[in-house]
C-alpha cells in the first residue's frame, strides 16, 4: 500500500492537508473513492481514518483521509495567516472543505465516493448530503455519531446555563472572536471562540436531526460496544437511524469504544461488505445479508471480535 501525503483546497480557498492511499504507486483504483473524515479535534491520522485503509485498499478501494478546517484545536494556515481548528471552526464549513476533497478527488478521475466520517463528523456528512445534494456520492457510514453537547452537557460542564448566557453575551456584544475556556472539574476543558461556542454547541443542528429526513443514500451506522452503556450515545444512534429514510446497515462494534482502536479489524469487517455487497447500488431497497432497519424496533448486527 502506498501513502501519498497530499495538500487540497476548500471551496473558499484554504489549504488542507490529508493522506492518500492507493494499492502502488502508479496504479488506481476504480470508483469509488473512499473519503475518510475525522471527528471534532481529531485529524486525518488519528482513529478510523488512520486504521481502515489498511484493510479497504488490498480489497480494492482506494482512500482518501482528509483534514477539514475543524481538525486539532487550532492553527494558522500560512499564505494567509488564518486562524482555524475547533478553537474557530463553525459547523457549516463542513460545506466549503468537503466540496474541495471531492473536487481534488475528481481531478484525478474518481467520479463516485463513499463517505466514512466518524463521531463529529457523521451527522456533518448528512448535512452535507441534504445541503448540497451531491451527485457521486453512493453511500455514507457514520462511525460513532456525536450528539450535540446540549444534549451530553453534563459530561462537559459544571454549569450550562451559565456557559450558554456567556457566550451568548459576548457574540451579542459583538465579541464573538473572544476566547472562551471552561474547564469541568475532570474533565476535557473546552476552549474555544465565543462565536464558535454559540454554533457548534448551543445552537448546534445536531440537537435536531430534521435536516436528516428524507435522506436516501445507503447508510452504515455504527456504534462501538463499549459505547452502548452510555444511554445519549445509543439514543442518539437510533434517533438518526429512525429518521433516515433510505436503507440502514446499522452494527455494534465489539471491544470498541469510540475510536475503534480496539478492534479496527471488527469494524472493517462490518464496513468492508457493506461497500462491496450493497452501498454501490444507489436505489436498493435491501441492505447487504438481508439486514434492514424497522422504526421502533433496531436490530443490531455484529462485527466479529
Amino acid at each position: 500500500m502506498q501513502l501519498h501525503l497530499i495538500t487540497y483546497r476548500s471551496e473558499d480557498g484554504l489549504e488542507l492537508d490529508g493522506a492518500y492511499y492507493t494499492a502502488s504507486e502508479s496504479a488506481r483504483a476504480s470508483d469509488p473513492l473512499v473519503v475518510l473524515i475525522h471527528g471534532a479535534w481529531m485529524n486525518f491520522y488519528t482513529g478510523p481514518q488512520r486504521h481502515l485503509p489498511e484493510f479497504l485498499v488490498p480489497a480494492g478501494f482506494d482512500c482518501l483521509a482528509i483534514n477539514t478546517r475543524d481538525h486539532d484545536l487550532g492553527g494558522i494556515h500560512p499564505p494567509t495567516g488564518r486562524c482555524f481548528g475547533m478553537l474557530r471552526s463553525r459547523f457549516r464549513e463542513i460545506i466549503p472543505d468537503l466540496t474541495g476533497a471531492l473536487e481534488w478527488g475528481r481531478d484525478r478521475g474518481y467520479e463516485r465516493f463513499i463517505l466514512v466520517c466518524h463521531s463529529y463528523s457523521a451527522p456533518r456528512g448528512a448535512f452535507f448530503l441534504a445541503r448540497q445534494q451531491e451527485k457521486g456520492i453512493e453511500a455514507i457510514a457514520m462511525l460513532s455519531p456525536a450528539a450535540g453537547l446540549r444534549s451530553v452537557s453534563r459530561y462537559w460542564m459544571d454549569d450550562w446555563e451559565s456557559f450558554e448566557k456567556r457566550v451568548r453575551q459576548l457574540v451579542e456584544t459583538g465579541r464573538g472572536e473572544e476566547v472562551v475556556v471552561e474547564r469541568p472539574g475532570g474533565r476535557f476543558p473546552i476552549i474555544a471562540s465565543a462565536q464558535t461556542a454559540l454554533d457548534i454547541w448551543v445552537e448546534n443542528p445536531l440537537e435536531d436531526s430534521s435536516f436528516m429526513e428524507g435522506l436516501t443514500t445507503p447508510l452504515l451506522i455504527t456504534i462501538g460496544e463499549k459505547e452502548t452503556a452510555q444511554e445519549q450515545a445509543r439514543r442518539n444512534f437510533e434517533r438518526i437511524a429512525s429518521v433516515w429514510k433510505g436503507p440502514v446497515t446499522a452494527a455494534i462494534i465489539p471491544d470498541s469504544g469510540h475510536y475503534y482502536d480496539e478492534n479496527p479489524e471488527g469494524l472493517a469487517t462490518i464496513l468492508l461488505p457493506w461497500i462491496l455487497e450493497g452501498a454501490p447500488r444507489s436505489g436498493s431497497d435491501m441492505p447487504p445479508d438481508g439486514f434492514s432497519f424497522k422504526p421502533g424496533n433496531l436490530k443490531y448486527k455484529r462485527s466479529p471480535k
